[in-house]
């Protein structure tokens, strides 16, 4: 993943995935397996991208540090 991507961006995606989180526990009886599959999609795409990013501005900083 490049670089290019905020920290603001990154909480944004945390902040969604939680509400999304909230939303399926609160929903997921109610949900078909289509729909259900789709806010897991979503839920993995929000959290792998913040994640990474998170994890490649640590080992940035950490080499900063060097």
């Amino acid at each position: 993943m490049a670089h290019n991507h905020s920290l603001t961006q990154a909480a944004q995606q945390a902040d969604k995935l939680g509400v999304l989180l909230m939303m399926l526990e609160m929903t997921h009886r109610e949900l078909d397996d289509g729909d259900l599959s789709t806010a897991l999609a979503l839920a993995c795409d929000l959290s792998g991208t913040s994640s990474s990013w998170l994890l490649e501005e640590q080992k940035q900083r950490g080499q900063d540090h060097e």
